[in-house]
């Protein structure tokens, strides 16, 4: 077999190991908002926040400030985030404090805070720490305002 003809069957081989469906990869990003009808808006993410979804996130928070004088963004499902989903989270929470709304960070897991903290950021970010279920974090929160 030439060198050539290795190189060819090598790459076969690499083309058939890689078209098996790998089941470590992370899942992929995805960001939902509603209106719940109470003047606020639910946006919820799950997946990896990085620079590469982060923009999705700016986007879907941009969208639900606009309709909703209280947004709340449930984080729980999120696996992991970097410093470009910190900074679109505090820039949200900044805009919307200039408008005079609210952001509340729902259900931080514990690497979304340490990323709060690590980057300084934690005091900017209202994180809204409950127990499970929706219903009762905006309830809390309408209580409040």
């Amino acid at each position: 077999m030439s060198a050539l003809q290795q190189g060819r069957h090598a790459v076969q081989e690499d083309s058939a190991i890689s078209a098996v469906p790998r089941t470590d990869l992370p899942a992929p990003f995805r960001c939902v908002h509603s209106f719940t009808g109470v003047g606020a808006t639910w946006v919820q993410a799950s997946g990896e926040l990085d620079v590469a979804t982060a923009r999705q996130l700016e986007l879907a928070l941009h969208d639900a400030q606009l309709r909703s004088p209280l947004v709340v963004l449930d984080v729980n499902d999120l696996s992991f985030t970097d410093s470009a989903g910190v900074h679109v989270i505090v820039d949200a929470s900044l805009r919307a404090r200039l408008e005079g709304r609210r952001l509340m960070v729902a259900f931080a897991p514990a690497h979304v805070t340490a990323a709060f903290a690590l980057t300084g950021t934690s005091d900017i970010v209202e994180i809204l720490q409950l127990g499970t279920g929706a219903e009762q974090s905006l309830q809390v929160v309408q209580e409040q305002q």
